[in-house]
């Protein structure tokens, strides 16, 4: 009876905290990945478009400025789009810049902004064809303020006078087929 009480004893002992069972340490609780920090682009953003078209048979070179408006309406995450208008200054720039319609883009938490695409593109070329390039501009933004992107492509002209303008991607005779190299160059700042 001795033995059987001091079990008992022991037993009661042992659930007060005599003894117990070790326990792993707790691991720490990883930090949350932080989250990707975009530069805010909503808002008025005014600037121009300078549109180059270089044929290399004549050597001629042509250059007209557009006026651009873009509205940034709506950004998420890097996805950012909106509305622009676009006008020329007269007879000469009218027809490759009075444009408007809606753009998207991208830009990357550096400001580098790729995929931007404008749905009503400008400087296309009457009675010519794209052989290269995409109508997609590539550039960064500085300072939060100033957007400028490119693009370039390659178009191709039956002879017979193909032309915006005073922009002459053709020899003026019919025959041969002419390539002419344009460029596009948006330069914008927040208002």
């Amino acid at each position: 009876m001795y033995c059987r009480s001091l079990f008992i004893v022991a037993i009661a002992c042992y659930g007060c905290g005599g003894a117990t069972t070790p326990t792993s340490p707790t691991p720490p609780t990883a930090a949350a990945p932080a989250q990707p920090s975009f530069p805010s682009l909503p808002g008025h953003w005014l600037g121009s478009t300078t549109i180059r078209v270089d044929n290399p048979a004549t050597g001629r070179t042509w250059t007209d400025h557009c006026e651009l408006a873009m509205f940034i309406t709506s950004q998420a995450g890097a996805a950012f789009s909106g509305d622009f208008a676009s006008h020329g200054s007269g007879a000469d720039t009218d027809h490759a810049c009075e444009r408007a319609g809606r753009f998207n883009g991208a830009i990357a938490e550096n400001g580098t902004v790729t995929d931007l695409r404008f749905y009503m593109p400008f400087g296309d070329i009457r009675q010519c064809t794209q052989v290269s390039g995409e109508d997609t501009f590539a550039g960064a933004v500085s300072n939060g303020s100033s957007m400028t992107a490119q693009t370039s492509d390659r178009w191709a002209c039956s002879g017979g006078g193909a032309a915006i303008g005073r922009w002459n991607c053709s020899s003026g005779l019919a025959g041969p087929t002419l390539e002419c190299d344009r460029s596009l160059t948006v330069s914008v700042n927040k208002r």
